[in-house]
């Protein structure tokens, strides 16, 4: 009876790819399996990763960027959540050495960096003719914007009324803005004049009834337009609550437009920072709105034409704090879909009970199946040591026989940092504890340069949707429109009158001896009445022999 084992170093060789640490490039890349420094295997599989360790236990420089290291070396594209920006100080021109895009989303210093509208895309689709497709992201842009208040929400109508209300707000401007206008700023903008009154009413309750009620716009607001008033005024409070936060004049300078093309980042080799301050959560929900919108881009980038449903560059998702991210609308599906779209996701997570706080024990299960790779550095996380221990088995004991288990607490707890300890498990393969090096004691060009500027941006003249402006034309149009109606009927009428005049004037003789004849057919028939009475008079005389006058009968 054969029990459990680590793996040896042959056996992990077997199924990983090696390179020199020294090269300028190479054809592998992936999370380091082993290294000394000079040569590191790695994991070329199309396989996502799962890495586990408390703060402090060096995941970033034992692992996230020895793996940054290798993918740059394999030209492969990448998604780095950055909490530090330590990432783009050390990687940012080394990267533009090996001649990548290079783009910037900086949430920590808003006013430097690149700029990303999250509904661009939504709006590309709506141009292509894709309407439905156009919906559904904007959909989905709402669900992430929302997800935390969802989690801190009890009653679940608040949330889902000002959902809809921000996608019934959003489908507004798609149709009667610009494509320049079509902005999260404007949809605030749109909010705060649709509530103001209007004679009687406000701009949006008047909007909405000039709407077909079978209209996504119609259907989307009515559950706020339609509520009472005290109702309405707390989904109000609700809807305000994420769209607060876009206020600030650097963040939407930020967001009125877009400076990447995200199908490019899996046609040619890209890089994309998302740097958020790790000490606050408030810009999380965009973070998590980029990573759906992004993926789904790819998604359809992978099934065009040309590709035959693969990306031509590989798109590496490096997700560190992965667990301080509201949950990913549908990140089970992603995650399950992504490898045969040559996309791979690398997750960092502090604490294995944050994942099923954040997403049901279902979908937390079907995520962290999906990662063949698992790091293991050292940590408290208990429950994350019971899963290791039940999937790293038990060995049983050649001299007693008795089976124990090959990994348990404390095996995970005395994992040494310094030495740069991880217990490894692989699907496929029996796990292992490797010694990974700091990345300072590997044999990569660093180019001197760990503190790379970020981009100072320009403020750009922003183009408003003045809500208000447009419903007042619409009237003004919908009122010209009846009173050139009513003319066009006025004038048709008149026609009518002229010409059954003009009629009349042309035929007096014929009207009027139509009319006589008409009284002289009655008066005959009037004739032939009475004298049908005389003949029944005179045989009713003749029967009963009696001589009466005829006039006087007829009398």
């Amino acid at each position: 009876m054969q029990g459990s084992r680590f793996a040896d170093i042959d056996e992990i060789k077997s199924v990983a790819a090696e390179i020199n640490c020294a090269d300028y490039e190479c054809n592998a890349g992936g999370v380091p399996l082993m290294s000394d420094g000079k040569i590191m295997f790695v994991a070329n599989q199309d396989a996502h990763s799962a890495i586990f360790g408390a703060t402090g236990s060096k995941k970033s420089r034992n692992i996230i960027m020895p793996t940054i290291d290798s993918l740059i070396k394999s030209s492969e594209s990448m998604v780095i959540v950055d909490p530090k920006g330590e990432l783009y100080k050390r990687y940012g021109k080394k990267l533009k050495k090996h001649g990548y895009a290079v783009t910037v989303l900086n949430f920590r210093e808003t006013g430097k960096g690149s700029r990303w509208n999250p509904l661009s895309t939504a709006y590309e689709y709506y141009k292509e003719g894709q309407v439905d497709k156009s919906t559904e992201c904007i959909r989905d842009i709402m669900d992430c914007l929302f997800s935390e208040l969802a989690e801190n929400t009890h009653d679940a109508y608040w949330e889902k009324t000002s959902k809809d209300y921000g996608v019934g707000l959003a489908l507004l401007l798609r149709e009667e803005a610009c494509e320049e206008a079509f902005t999260l700023e404007n949809i605030r903008l749109t909010h705060s004049q649709g509530d103001e009154k209007y004679a009687t009413t406000r701009y949006i309750n008047e909007y909405y009834s000039m709407l077909d009620k079978y209209s996504d716009r119609a259907i989307h607001i009515s559950g706020t337009v339609n509520a009472p008033n005290d109702t309405r005024a707390s989904v109000h409070s609700v809807f305000s609550q994420p769209f607060g936060l876009y206020l600030q004049e650097n963040l939407r300078d930020m967001m009125c437009e877009s400076d990447i093309e995200l199908s490019s980042i899996g046609l040619r080799k890209s890089v994309v920072f998302l740097i958020t301050p790790d000490e606050r959560s408030a810009y999380n929900p965009i973070i998590a709105t980029f990573i759906k919108i992004c993926y789904g881009v790819l998604i359809d980038t992978a099934h065009n034409d040309d590709n035959d449903g693969v990306l031509p560059v590989r798109v590496n998702f490096i997700l560190d704090e992965f667990c301080n991210l509201p949950a990913i609308p549908d990140f089970s599906n992603m995650i399950s879909a992504a490898r045969s779209r040559n996309i791979r996701f690398n997750l960092v997570i502090q604490n294995l009970s944050q994942l099923y706080k954040n997403y049901s024990e279902a979908v937390a299960e079907t995520i962290i199946s999906n990662c063949e790779i698992w790091f293991v550095l050292r940590s408290n996380d208990y429950r994350l040591h019971e899963r290791v221990k039940v999937r790293c088995g038990n060995y049983i004991s050649e001299y007693s026989g008795i089976s124990r288990p090959l990994v348990d607490t404390m095996n995970i707890q005395r994992l040494d940092k310094k030495r740069g300890e991880v217990l490894i498990l692989m699907l496929g393969q029996y796990p292992f504890i490797t010694e990974l090096p700091d990345i300072d004691e590997y044999f990569f060009k660093v180019y001197g340069v760990k503190d790379e500027p970020y981009q100072q941006r320009i403020p750009k003249e922003r183009t408003h949707f003045d809500f208000q402006e447009m419903v007042k034309n619409i009237k003004k149009m919908n009122l010209e429109k009846i009173m050139k109606n009513m003319e066009l009927k006025a004038r048709d009428i008149k026609k009518k009158e002229e010409k059954s005049k003009e009629e009349e004037d042309a035929f007096p003789d014929d009207f009027e001896s139509n009319f006589l004849t008409r009284r002289i057919v009655r008066k005959m028939e009037e004739l032939d009445v009475i004298e049908r009475k005389l003949e029944d008079l005179k045989r009713t005389d003749k029967k009963t022999g009696e001589q009466d006058d005829t006039p006087a009968a007829i009398n």
